[in-house]
C-alpha cells in the first residue's frame, strides 16, 4: 500500500513539472524575440511538438496551432493559423510596420500599416481539383529599419 502511494506522489510531481514547462500564453511563442532561438529554449517556453514534417515542428498553445521551422538547430520561421482566439501581434517582430495589436490582419490592414509593397502569388486560384485549396499569397520583404523581415500572408478560399 505504502508503494502505490509513492508512486501516486511521484507522478503528481512530475505531472505539474511537465504542465509548468508550457507556455502561459500565445504571445510568449509567437514573437520576433523567438526567431534565432535555440531548438531546445523553443521547445522550454512552447512545450514538445505535436507533429514533425522535416524541418517543421507544429506546437498547441492555447488551442493555437503554432509551427516553428528549425534549420541547424535554432528557429528559422514561425508561423499561426490565424482565426477565433488565435490572433497574432506582428509588432514584435517588425514593429510599426505591424498592424496596431487586435486588429484583424488582413493583407489590406497590413499593406496600409506597411505603407505597401506587397507581392501576391498563387499556387492554384480555381479547378483546384482535390489537391489543395485555392489560397492566395501576399508577401511583404521590409527594409532594412525591420530587420529585412518578411511576412507572408496566406489567405484560402
Amino acid at each position: 500500500m505504502s508503494h502505490y502511494f509513492k508512486a501516486l506522489a511521484i507522478s503528481s510531481v512530475i505531472g505539474m513539472l511537465a504542465t509548468g514547462a508550457q507556455a502561459a500564453t500565445v504571445k510568449e511563442v509567437f514573437n520576433g524575440e523567438m526567431l534565432g532561438t535555440n531548438q531546445r529554449y523553443f521547445e522550454s517556453i512552447a512545450g514538445i511538438p505535436r507533429q514533425s514534417y522535416g524541418d517543421s515542428h507544429v506546437f498547441r498553445v492555447q488551442g493555437c496551432d503554432i509551427t516553428a521551422t528549425i534549420n541547424n538547430g535554432a528557429v528559422a520561421s514561425l508561423s499561426m493559423e490565424l482565426g477565433g482566439q488565435c490572433q497574432a501581434n506582428l509588432g514584435t517582430f517588425i514593429g510599426d510596420y505591424a498592424p496596431p495589436a487586435g486588429q484583424t490582419l488582413t493583407p489590406g490592414a497590413f499593406e496600409e500599416s506597411s505603407g505597401g509593397g506587397l507581392s501576391y502569388l498563387a499556387d492554384c486560384l480555381s479547378l483546384c481539383g482535390n489537391a489543395a485549396d485555392p489560397s492566395v499569397y501576399a508577401l511583404w520583404e521590409g527594409p532594412r529599419a525591420a530587420g529585412f523581415m518578411e511576412v507572408m500572408l496566406e489567405v484560402v478560399r
